[in-house]
This record gives structure tokens, C-alpha cells and sequence, in this order.
């Protein structure tokens, strides 16, 4: 495993975009004698004009390594002091605040895949809130391969006493057609007194 976790050291640092070159004339990955680190992989697919063929081409341990690097392990609402404070402020001037709620999905190595957000906005009337509302929300990639395909759904409600806000996202690792097309939430939960965020799809 350490081999492994020293192979996609620095591979978070890539994204699709048009500031990365690939040089046409480098070897196959394949017909390499020496097994090429994560970067060295994920790269060489992106540049292929057929990545589930060149994908195919790989040994299973070159396989491997792609989609341990690739593959979502953990999702987890992301903090964020500056929304908190901003949040204070608003509440102490107005009976309305509103609230982005924050969430990213990682890999097995700690390295994050892709982020999301949700800014809902909670009113209230002394201590009873009174109306949510989904302001806005979006997503984006930040390793190689991902992507982000846009929302899939978002709503906003009053239940049980709070206010909620959500928005579902839609991500895709293309490199292997078929490998993920995950949906992840960003969730603002908010009552009179503070919010939060968290990572449930749904009201209540």
C-alpha cells in the first residue's frame, strides 16, 4: 500500500484543463518495461483518443492503481468560519440569513476528488423559523479524470422546527466509461439561533 500511496502523491494537483500538455510521441503505457507511477497512468488515458481501450491495454496492477486513485472512499461536510461569521452578522441586523453549506469527496489517500455547495436562506420570527429557501448551489473537480455534470435536484422546506436547503450534484469519472456517476448533497440545516451544513439529500 505505501507503494501505492507514494505513486498518487502528486497527482491531486492535476486538472482538466487546457494548460496540460501531453507529448504524442511518449510510449505506450502498456509496452513500458518499467510500471509508470499514478500520474504517469492517469495522464496517459487522458491523452488517449480511447480511454476504455488504453485502459484495457494496462496489467491489472496498472488498473489497480488508477481506480484505487480514482475511486471516492469518504464524503464529509467541509468547515468554513468566514460563512459562520458572515452568518452572525446577517443574523443580528435582519430576520432572514443565509447560509452556504460546503461538502467534498475524497479518495482513499485523503486527496479530494471533488467539492460542492449549497447556500440556502433560513428565515425566522423570534425563535420559530419560518421559511427556507435554495438560493444557489454548484459543484467542480479537482483531480484528474472527474468532472462535474451539474445539479440534479435541489428543494427547501420548513420541518420539525428547522429550515433545510439542499442541492444533489451530479460528478462522472469519464477515463473508464461506466466506472462512477456518483450524486452527493450539500445540505443546509438552520434553526433561529445558528446553521450548519451537512451532507443529507432531503428535508427533515
Amino acid at each position: 500500500m505505501s507503494g501505492v500511496r507514494s505513486m498518487v502523491g502528486a497527482l491531486s494537483g492535476l486538472a482538466l484543463s487546457s494548460a496540460l500538455v501531453f507529448l504524442p510521441s511518449a510510449p505506450s503505457l502498456a509496452d513500458t518495461g518499467d510500471q509508470p507511477d499514478a500520474t504517469q497512468l492517469v495522464a496517459g488515458l487522458a491523452a488517449s483518443p480511447d480511454t476504455e481501450a488504453a485502459f484495457a491495454a494496462l496489467t491489472p496492477a496498472e488498473q489497480a492503481v488508477v481506480l484505487e486513485a480514482a475511486q471516492v472512499d469518504h464524503v464529509t461536510t467541509t468547515s468554513d468560519e468566514a460563512e459562520q461569521a458572515a452568518q452572525a452578522r446577517a443574523m443580528a441586523v435582519a430576520g432572514c440569513y443565509n447560509y452556504t453549506a460546503r461538502s467534498a469527496f475524497y479518495n482513499s489517500f485523503g486527496q479530494t476528488l471533488g467539492t460542492m455547495w449549497t447556500t440556502g436562506q433560513i428565515c425566522y420570527n423570534g425563535s420559530k423559523v419560518t421559511s427556507a429557501k435554495f438560493v444557489d448551489g454548484g459543484g467542480a473537480t479537482q483531480f484528474i479524470g472527474w468532472s462535474y455534470a451539474g445539479r440534479t435536484s435541489a428543494s427547501a422546506a420548513v420541518s420539525g422546527g428547522g429550515g433545510y436547503a439542499y442541492g444533489a450534484y451530479t460528478f462522472r469519472f469519464a477515463l473508464v466509461a461506466g466506472f462512477q456517476e456518483p450524486i452527493y448533497c450539500a445540505r443546509v440545516v438552520g434553526t433561529s439561533v445558528a446553521g450548519h451544513g451537512d451532507t443529507r439529500c432531503g428535508i427533515g
